[in-house]
């Protein structure tokens, strides 16, 4: 199986949702500086494990403009919402992602559903991405398995994500960084930070 394959089992809709552009979501500038050393114009096939309304995705889209972004998200992540006005969002947040995409909808393919799930899931495809970045899951336990998981399966792909700094309000302890740690020590890799983001390395 292949991308055109993937492509063909998640397509977009026949008409653009009646939605207005909205750039909501959370992006710092240390993502940003990771993202502009490490994806390269050349690079063909991104997976982007969490879009949200797709303010990374245009990012990435941007700094490798001939690639095709494969975008894992679920569009309802309520644990993600801090205030009410999220929380409308979420509703129609597939239809917004969609609606802010269309012009660019030829080199995303949205892929909906649980990321440990779609990790899985796309692995029968046979596809090599160039990068993957990782702003989904906060759960040290879930997100741990996802990580190694992308390691052994993509050894050539740069590995990357967001939310090193996250500190989870419940617990006050931070989940994502321990993860992200925790792969990298079972993996043998090196963790380079850039504020909020991460990558890892082998050198």
């Amino acid at each position: 199986m292949n991308l055109e394959q993937l492509k063909a089992q998640h397509p977009w809709p026949d008409v653009k949702p009646d939605m207005a552009f909205d750039d909501h979501g959370w992006f710092l500038p240390g993502n940003q500086k990771m993202l502009q050393k490490y994806i390269k114009p050349s690079f063909n096939l991104i997976f982007e494990v969490g879009s949200w309304l797709g303010k990374s995705t245009r990012f990435m889209m941007d700094l490798a403009p001939n690639a095709t972004v494969v975008c894992v998200d679920t569009w309802s992540a309520e644990d993600e919402l801090i205030n009410l006005t999220e929380a409308e969002r979420t509703k129609t947040a597939y239809a917004q992602f969609l609606a802010n995409h269309w012009e660019q909808r030829h080199r995303i393919v949205p892929v909906r559903g649980n990321a440990l799930e779609q990790l899985e899931y796309l692995k029968q495809y046979n596809l090599k991405p160039d990068l993957i970045y990782f702003d989904a899951e906060k759960d040290t336990g879930p997100l741990y398995k996802q990580l190694v998981d992308a390691v052994k399966t993509y050894p050539d792909t740069i590995i990357c994500g967001d939310d090193y700094a996250f500190n989870n309000p419940l617990t006050n302890t931070p989940t994502v960084r321990m993860a992200v740690d925790a792969a990298a020590r079972t993996m043998q890799l090196r963790i380079i930070p850039f504020q909020n983001a991460w990558v890892y390395t082998s050198d």
